[in-house]
């Protein structure tokens, strides 16, 4: 007969002991600010963007083109500008958006021909394209420039472009004695323009309203930038806006810069909408993901930043025939760059050989794993049910499994069977997904949800304990396992909420509500070293729970920011918990201490001691010990403890007994003194 070990004690890899009694926390997890995220979002707005060589990647007639925030310049080999400006529809936080449309206006310069189109600088930019899935037809390493010349286009005057964040820069180089009101440019696409008071010029399409700046104009005389007056000259010719300059008096012995700016954003949102995923790697590097526009539609696009934000080192273009969007990013420990997003796509690339190869319907979650250099797609995977699934959020543990959480109204979501929650309860439920780093299986899924809509926002993990933190919004009055949470009842409208589920998605250890009589969310979730859970939302709730002796403790009006802290998600005593295991329930008390993280199911254990098993698998806690205290811990089991039974603790993965136990019945009774082998700080 073998002996029963009664594994009471669970320490997470890396930490000194399994059960920490001390104030001894969980790691803290990488987390952006949100200040943080708007001073790169800020930067993005003056990012030089380089200009891409055609290699077959986009049409024939086009020579180089550059992809902005707001839109994509291409310019032909004979010298056409050609700006195609995608009308987004908006969309709701979380979703891809779709394109409704693309403005496309087509700039010509009158009376003359391009006979010098010709790239310059060489930017330190390489460029790659996983478009389609025939990998024989992806591109990597694509070169790019920092400019594009059109060469001598009127007699003296030359012209050249730059691009940066939402804008297209169009310079003319007048010679001295050159005639700048040669100058004409004629606009295909445009219904109608006008020069604004601000000196604006303001051109309508079917789709919308692009600007082009007010023009400037400068001379460098004596080594100083003299401004020179200019202003639009407006008129129509054949049915075709045609545009020109306006200068007054300036030096005609120096050469004269005119200046008109092209800036454009999505026609109805921002150009920073395409940016939505954010992450720092080891080195300071910045990586941001997102949507662009190609002319059918959204592609996925990821790029690495220099940490000071003023260089693209890399960037990739991923998607397919239809919309695709990027939402969340991730770096494991090897550097690889793993993105989460939506498609509508049946055709994305590298899903071959992935955990599910094939497009269902409607929106579908994919993930995929590039290589830190952005040069090679190692592997994607669609993840999704037959209804609308979208992702949120992607967050990778130690041991390189992926976690994707998000929300779905699918019934027939992959590899819930095994979750801790296998059935859509309603209309739309959380899902969170565990797949392996390689991404060709998903280990196991669960919903998480009530019979109203439910989303996921934000996920955090735990690395000491591996218990996986969910946030999002819900509507459901029965949402799961809030019974004993901080806030067991619904507040109203729409509720913040807060789930804890072990790391192999079987088991929610605690749920609780967030929120006051309106409308309420959770957005961003992180983890202090001590384990303490702090949660960052929006709320219209003049009611919200918790904020007297807050910093701010009364409601402002509209939206207001929430900050909320918690110990734990559980209402229960401080210093009681319990466990359900595979055979019964199993009890915890603490005298003269209490828990700073409750009792949980602990599943990643290495092998038992030789003889023994362990009929109530594994349960870890931390304890906080009070300076020089000595604290009692009892554990009751659901049944008797058999003769020969031991209680072990972990270090390094090495199994220790605890020798000052005491076994009576089903009771396990044993005491730390602060200082202690069994004491973290000891």
């Amino acid at each position: 007969m073998r002996k029963i070990a009664l594994l009471a004690i669970a320490l997470i890899a890396g930490l000194a002991l399994f059960m920490a009694f001390t104030m001894f926390g969980s790691k803290p997890q990488a987390h952006l600010s949100e200040e943080k995220k708007a001073q790169v979002l800020q930067r993005l707005k003056t990012l030089e963007m380089p200009f891409i060589e055609n290699r077959g990647q986009t049409d024939e007639r086009v020579a180089y083109y550059t992809k902005t925030f707001g839109g994509t310049l291409f310019i032909t080999k004979e010298g056409e500008l050609v700006y195609s400006f995608p009308k987004v529809e908006k969309a709701e936080k979380g979703k891809t958006p779709k394109v409704e449309g693309v403005a496309v206006i087509v700039e010509r310069l009158s009376n003359a021909k391009v006979k010098e189109l010709k790239a310059l600088e060489k930017s330190p930019t390489n460029v790659s394209y996983f478009v389609g899935n025939d990998p024989k037809k992806w591109q990597t390493n694509i070169p790019t420039y920092r400019k594009v010349s059109l060469g001598e286009v009127y007699e003296g005057i030359k012209v050249e472009l730059k691009a940066y964040g939402n804008n297209v820069e169009k310079l003319f180089y007048v010679s001295p004695g050159a005639d700048p009101s040669k100058i004409r440019l004629e606009l295909d696409g445009v219904k109608s323009a006008q020069v604004k008071e601000s000196g604006e010029l303001l051109l309508k399409t079917e789709l919308g309203e692009i600007v082009f700046t007010k023009p400037v104009a400068y001379q460098e005389i004596g080594g100083k930038r003299v401004e020179v007056p200019v202003s639009y000259k407006v008129a129509k010719v054949d049915n075709k806006v045609v545009y020109g300059f306006e200068v007054k008096d300036y030096d005609k012995s120096k050469e004269l810069v005119i200046d008109p700016l092209v800036q454009a954003t999505y026609l109805g949102g921002s150009g920073n909408d395409a940016a939505r995923a954010i992450v720092f790697d080891s080195s300071g590097n910045v990586y941001i993901a997102g949507a662009t526009p190609h002319i059918s539609g959204l592609d996925v696009f990821v790029m690495k930043l220099s940490g000071d934000l003023k260089t693209v080192i890399k960037a990739t273009y991923f998607g397919g025939s239809n919309d695709d969007g990027a939402l969340a990013i991730a770096i494991d420990n090897s550097g690889n760059i793993f993105v989460a997003g939506n498609t509508f796509s049946s055709d994305l690339p590298g899903t071959q050989g992935g955990a599910q190869a094939n497009y269902k319907s409607g929106s579908e979650v994919f993930v995929a794993k590039l290589n830190g250099d952005l040069t090679n797609l190692i592997q994607s995977t669609y993840l999704g049910g037959s209804g609308g699934d979208y992702a949120e959020a992607i967050s990778i543990d130690d041991s390189g499994n992926i976690y994707v959480a998000g929300s779905t109204f699918s019934t027939d979501f992959p590899a819930t069977n095994y979750g801790f929650q296998t059935k859509n309860a309603g209309d739309s439920d959380v899902f969170v997904a565990m797949l392996s780093g390689d991404l060709k299986t998903i280990i196991v899924a669960t919903y998480l949800g009530g019979s109203k809509y439910d989303d996921a926002e934000a996920l955090a993990l735990d690395k000491d304990s591996g218990s996986i933190y969910v946030i999002g919004i819900t509507e459901s009055t029965n949402f799961p396992g809030v019974a004993d949470g901080a806030q067991p009842s619904f507040g109203g409208f729409k509720d913040a909420f807060i789930a804890k589920l072990n790391a192999s998605l079987t088991n929610l250890i605690q749920s609780t509500y967030l929120g006051g009589s309106n409308l309420d969310g959770a957005l961003a979730i992180t983890l202090d070293s001590m384990g303490k859970i702090y949660v960052v939302g929006a709320t219209y709730s003049t009611n919200f729970p918790g904020t007297a002796g807050g910093a701010q403790p009364n409601y402002g009006g509209g939206s207001d920011v929430f900050v909320a802290k918690f110990d734990s998600l559980s209402a229960t005593s401080g210093n009681t918990g319990s466990v359900n295991t595979p055979n019964g329930q199993v009890n915890i008390s603490i005298q003269n201490g209490t828990f700073t993280q409750p009792p949980q199911s602990q599943t990643n254990i290495p092998p038992l001691p030789s003889g023994f098993s362990a009929p109530y698998g594994a349960i870890s806690f931390k304890a906080q010990v009070p300076q020089g205290a000595t604290i009692t811990i009892t554990i009751n089991f659901p049944q008797a403890i058999p003769q020969g039974a031991k209680l072990y603790k972990l270090i390094n993965n090495q199994y220790i007994e605890v020798t000052n136990v005491q076994f009576a019945g089903n009771t396990a009774t044993f005491q730390v003194q602060d200082g202690s082998s069994l004491d973290a700080d000891g």
